[in-house]
């Protein structure tokens, strides 16, 4: 009897040992990464309002941001789920259904994720059925947090002179400083009190020049010094006014290719905003406070098998840190740290 007991388990499951962890994996496959010198200095052109260039035509200066890997990215997870391409939670409009997903994590956990380091998301072993599953699905808190640093270098290899919140002469070094900005940069939310009390209660800013500039900019920074930022992805898609500036609010995003991103053939995201019940469509961005994020891999699916030892999940934040700058009368003013999209990918071993 035990013997038939222990080999269904064997059969249908199989558990594994180690802790469940996440790191963030470097991507080269960004067409946004700034473009850099040899020291890992960001280069850039004064003079207008593109200051930038990426790595694809590293000597054009035609972008107003750049996409750069955080130092830190704290996030705060409330599910993961691997799902089976049958069993597909997402649908475009509509709350995802996880009935069929076996679940990796569904409470709240808070993690803080550095490059390359491992960072707990279990403590414990897990049970996942055998089986093939190409899907894995995310829900996150939609409030970003990013710290970073950088240095930067104008084109000609001279050392650069950008200006942040603090003023004063400035620096070559610019980072991030706590402050609570939207993905839109919708100008109507840093006075809609509704929307800032719907949130938890957070100051929303205009992130620009001067006053408004949300980086800070001098001399290499003492990590303590380095704080926080905190971006709210208020719509899944790029928001528009109409000509009585009325809100035209996205709360779902259908599969698209992120290949770019992920380096994988045939890769697609899915994604919708809900509400805080984990499961409602959100109806605005009042009640937008959760991520529910659809990561295909049709081409590189996830096998779990009797010889499956270790379970780690990669996040990809190569594009996911946008570095905005604000140009005015010939200075750049540190904008603020932006919160673009993110990738997940699982990697067993055997």
């Amino acid at each position: 009897m035990a013997s038939n007991y222990l080999n269904k388990v064997i059969y249908f499951a199989v558990l594994i040992f180690s802790a469940i962890v996440i790191n963030i994996l470097i991507s080269s496959n960004s067409y946004a990464a700034c473009a850099k010198d040899a020291n890992g200095a960001i280069k850039i052109e004064t003079g207008d309002g593109t200051p930038f260039a990426d790595t694809s035509t590293p000597t054009t200066y035609d972008q107003d941001a750049c996409q750069e890997e955080p130092d830190e990215y704290k996030l705060t997870f409330y599910k993961v789920a691997l799902c089976t391409e049958a069993n597909d939670p997402y649908t475009n409009g509509a709350s995802p259904d996880y009935s069929g997903c076996v679940d990796i994590l569904n409470e709240e956990k808070e993690v803080i994720i550095k490059p390359d380091e491992d960072t707990d998301l279990l403590s414990g072993g897990l049970l996942i059925p055998l089986g093939t599953y190409s899907i894995i699905a995310v829900i996150v808190d939609n409030h970003v947090h990013i710290k970073t640093k950088q240095q930067y270098v104008l084109k000609n290899g001279d050392p650069a002179t950008l200006k942040g919140s603090s003023g004063g002469s400035g620096g070559t070094w610019c980072w991030s400083k706590a402050a609570v900005t939207v993905y839109s940069n919708d100008g109507d939310l840093p006075s809609d009190t509704d929307y800032e009390a719907a949130h938890g209660g957070v100051d929303v800013v205009v992130s620009a020049h001067g006053g408004n500039a949300r980086l800070d900019c001098g001399s290499e920074p003492a990590d303590s010094a380095v704080e926080f930022a905190t971006e709210i992805i208020d719509n899944i898609n790029d928001p528009t006014h109409d000509g009585e500036d009325n809100y035209d609010f996205s709360a779902s995003m259908d599969y698209n290719s992120n290949a770019d991103l992920t380096g994988l053939s045939g890769s697609v995201l899915g994604a919708n905003l809900l509400q805080s019940d984990n499961a409602t469509i959100a109806s605005n961005e009042d009640n937008a406070r959760r991520i529910a994020a659809f990561f295909k891999y049709p081409n590189h699916p996830v096998k779990i098998t009797e010889e499956t030892k270790t379970f780690k999940l990669e996040l990809s934040t190569s594009e996911s840190v946008s570095i905005d700058m604000a140009v005015d009368s010939g200075v750049i003013w540190g904008a603020k740290m932006g919160g673009d999209p993110f990738s997940i990918r699982v990697v067993t071993t055997e």
